[in-house]
């Protein structure tokens, strides 16, 4: 939790700072978040454990971004996080859940009008935890989300999407791609 806390601190002061040097004539601030289905990609590699098994489990993402005025697409400079939730399978002993937290920077690309497609790619740092009867998990490192969305904008006061993205977290002793899993969800944006 102390991790989390940290990381909404993070994009709290990159959103004010976006806010400081954003010019109304030019560009806007976008603030999006959402709930998302999180599915994990195989079996979690660790190497004191073996591998843990985990199953479908939930995400809460958002992002601040800056978004540039350039035409025909919408070209957004973005901070990101996230916190992911996967529960081992089968269900173990006391805390049995994989908590990954994730802060990114990046950018989106999307086009304009009512239905807005667009892709988003952003590379950070990112902490997995986990405990159960037999295992302990903490490890952190590079981090990684590619994804595509699309929003519709003809909602007063909010956009309104649909997103999937691709996670992947890489730890130090790891040797390798460790922790992989799929978001899929909603998310409401504001311009200002």
């Amino acid at each position: 939790m102390h991790i989390l806390k940290h990381g909404l601190v993070f994009l709290l002061a990159c959103g004010l700072a976006l806010g400081l040097f954003a010019r109304e004539s030019q560009a806007q601030i976008v603030i999006s978040a959402g709930p998302s289905v999180s599915v994990p990609l195989g079996e979690i590699a660790d190497s004191g454990t073996g591998g843990v098994s985990v199953t479908t489990g939930w995400s809460l993402k958002g992002f601040v971004g800056y978004e540039l005025p350039v035409p025909l697409v919408k070209a957004t400079v973005l901070v990101t996080g996230g916190y992911t939730m996967l529960p081992t399978d089968p269900p173990d002993i006391g805390n049995a859940d994989l908590n990954i937290t994730q802060c990114l920077a990046g950018a989106r690309l999307g086009l304009g009008g009512f239905i807005q497609p667009s892709l988003m790619l952003a590379v950070g740092y990112g902490w997995v935890s986990g405990e159960g009867s037999d295992y302990t998990l903490s490890h952190d490192g590079l981090s990684v989300l590619a994804g595509l969305g699309v929003e519709f904008t003809g909602v007063p006061l909010f956009d309104i999407g649909l997103h999937t993205d691709y996670n992947q977290l890489h730890y130090a002793d790891g040797g390798g791609v460790d922790y992989q899993w799929v978001d899929i969800g909603l998310t409401l944006a504001r311009r200002f």
